[in-house]
């Protein structure tokens, strides 16, 4: 289990004319945030909101001459739920030689881990919610020998 990553909403524009990132000189920087505000939605189960997961009349455009007045990881993305679990059983053969059969369940919930919304305030998929994260409940069997 794990809560979901910080996430900060940017758009190309902001602070353009002003140096651009260390890392990146045509790098986007924060967007403008509107004051009072709720940044996501709330209401409802993750599963209702993967088309707007961030409230898109909270965030602004920042302009080129100047960076925009929203924080770095200001919300969190969609928390982590994995259980995995694995099964071995032992069978001698000879003194010195044993056969393991093994099987592993990951995921065997079969738990949606949705990924990170889309951050970028330019992009038409801007707060959507459109990959996972884990895979679906995997089951694998094995054979091993030990000697």
């Amino acid at each position: 289990m794990q809560t979901g990553q910080p996430l900060t909403v940017t758009n190309r524009d902001s602070g353009i004319d002003l140096g651009g990132l260390a890392t990146d000189p045509a790098g986007a920087f924060n967007s403008d945030v509107v004051a009072g505000s709720m940044l996501t939605y709330t209401t409802g189960g993750l599963r209702d909101n993967l088309q707007s997961y961030i409230n898109k009349a909270a965030w602004g455009l920042a302009p080129r001459n100047r960076y925009g007045n929203s924080g770095r990881g200001m919300f969190r993305g969609p928390g982590q739920l994995d259980l995995d679990f694995s099964m071995f059983k032992d069978f001698k053969v000879r003194e010195r030689l044993t056969t393991q059969f093994r099987t592993e369940f990951f995921n065997i919930m079969n738990h949606p881990n949705f990924g990170n919304p889309n951050t970028n305030l330019d992009s038409v998929a801007f707060g959507q919610i459109t990959s996972t994260s884990v895979n679906a409940r995997l089951i694998q069997f094995a054979l091993k020998i030990l000697f």
